[in-house]
């Protein structure tokens, strides 16, 4: 510790109840983020935007089938994600040559496997993409004459295509020359653009790269369009549309028009130009129960990654980090891994996992509280070196802690059940034999607001001690009544989103 009581450390407190909110209050390098802002409070609004999400944390969350949603969305993220910071990417020139490559790279990948000249309906399937091009190779008066006459060759070629199999009882097959032709001319128009080699070379699509909701709908439907995909990915374009048009979720995801990536670490991480400990706290009582997961999972995995960074630009060095994780059995618990679709929940639990199987090497810790450990992930549990058991009543329970010291040190579990407040059983690492200790008194400014229901208090109250409930006020919280109308409109199939079924070859 250092002369002036700060440990270089930082805590991020992830409090699934609210509890914390008030616990640190007079400590220096606190901060408290939460679902709604308060700068009386000092409470800064929580914020972890939609260009976070990698491409796994998409596909749990849309729950994309793995036949054609979860390609045509990873390649949705690739597009709006291929753009570096600072290029102007809304020219039409930018535009057309960013369709060009992917035109190319469905061409290119249709030769490989044969498609144009196998067995029906593969060869027209190619016809009918050939179709859509179409009407999206145009000239446009913002291409120069040399983009233009480039654009011309090859809507000539696709033109003459189309025109031979439109006629009754056409034939459908393409030769190997027609579709060499037609590459050579989309590769040339692609350069004339801008385009090189290097746009061909895989995107990754979890470079977290800002774009906006509604880019990525149209990124989705377009990518859609050009993969032959449109009839099956409707579903999945419904949930992101509910998840645009919530109120309760757009104040989480959708992001203020000054939050970078830097500034986002800088926030929740540890302030750049701090020597000294930080403490986050990051309420996530009010977060929708449809991206709660999510939400921990990117917390949780973009802090992971932070610190990798950190350790490879550091020569090594690493910045002491822990993640608290209160009601751990809710966000880190068993799933099974025979589901073609990953819930988000446990999306959740492999992000733990991973950081439970490989964070100590990069500085980041971690300390569960769960009042279930028998439904904790058994990966994360077989990682934890150092237990602080409190009372424990359940069956299930008491039979996982007992498997954690030998048979001749079981007598001292014996006392789970029936364990006072504040006493607890040490076990592990920082105690070489399990001992029974007592926790220290905090003051009540300290405390976390998680003491028990004062019942038999108000239950016996009289006159101004009396309860009274203000149901208007609640009503008119819970309907976010201070909402602009269009800010509280959600998606009409929202109801039906997670019940209809996906529509897949």
């Amino acid at each position: 510790m250092e002369a002036n009581g700060f440990i270089n450390s930082r805590f991020i407190i992830l409090d699934p109840n609210g509890e914390y909110s008030k616990a640190f209050k007079d400590m220096e390098n606190v901060r408290l983020f939460a679902v709604e802002g308060n700068e009386e409070k000092n409470i800064k609004q929580l914020q972890v935007p939609l260009w976070f999400w990698n491409s796994a944390e998409w596909c749990a969350f849309t729950q994309a089938s793995s036949k054609t949603q979860r390609p045509t969305l990873i390649q949705a993220l690739r597009s709006v994600r291929d753009e570096k910071i600072g290029v102007n990417t809304t020219t039409p020139s930018h535009c057309m040559r960013k369709f060009l490559r992917t035109v190319v790279k469905i061409m290119s990948e249709e030769k490989t496997q044969g498609n144009p000249w196998g067995t029906f309906p593969k060869n027209k399937s190619f016809f009918e993409k050939l179709q859509k091009w179409q009407s999206a190779l145009s000239a446009n008066t913002a291409f120069n004459q040399q983009e233009n006459d480039s654009l011309a060759r090859l809507k000539e070629k696709v033109n003459q295509l189309v025109q031979a199999r439109s006629i009754r009882n056409a034939n459908m097959d393409f030769t190997l020359a027609e579709v060499n032709d037609l590459i050579d001319l989309a590769s040339s128009a692609h350069s004339t653009f801008g385009g090189s080699d290097q746009d061909f070379l895989p995107i990754d699509a979890d470079i977290p790269r800002r774009f906006t909701g509604e880019e990525l709908l149209l990124s989705i439907e377009a990518n859609g369009e050009l993969m032959g995909t449109s009839d099956f990915i409707e579903t999945m374009l419904m949930r992101i549309r509910t998840l645009l048009s919530d109120s309760r979720m757009r104040t989480i995801t959708c992001c203020s028009d000054d939050l970078t990536l830097e500034k986002w670490l800088d926030d929740y991480i540890c302030p750049s130009d701090t020597l000294n400990g930080a403490i986050t706290v990051i309420d996530l009582s009010l977060v929708p129960a449809e991206v709660v997961h999510i939400v921990t999972a990117v917390i949780a995995r973009m802090t992971l990654e932070a610190l990798q960074r950190y350790r490879r630009l550091n020569d090594g060095q690493t910045l002491p980090t822990t993640l608290v994780m209160e009601e751990a059995h809710t966000f880190i618990r068993r799933y099974t891994s025979d589901s073609e679709v990953i819930p988000t929940y446990s999306m959740c639990t492999q992000v733990f996992e991973k950081i439970a199987r490989e964070g100590r090497k990069f500085g980041l810790g971690l300390v569960l509280s769960s009042q279930r450990p028998s439904e904790l992930s058994p990966t994360v549990l077989s990682q934890c070196n150092t237990f602080l058991l409190h009372r424990i009543s359940n069956d299930r329970d008491q039979e996982l802690v007992n498997k954690l010291v030998p048979d001749n040190l079981r007598g001292i579990l014996r006392e789970l059940p029936t364990l006072p407040s504040q006493r607890a059983i040490l076990l592990g690492w920082a105690s070489e034999l399990p001992v029974m200790v007592q926790m220290n008194y905090l003051s009540e400014e300290h405390r976390p607001l998680s003491n028990d229901p004062d019942y038999w208090d108000t239950w016996t109250a009289h006159g101004d001690s009396s309860r009274k409930a203000d149901w208007g006020a609640i009503a008119i919280d819970w309907q976010e009544a201070g909402q602009k109308p269009h800010e509280n409109v959600a998606s009409v199939g929202a109801d039906i989103v997670e019940t209809a079924a996906d529509v897949d070859d």
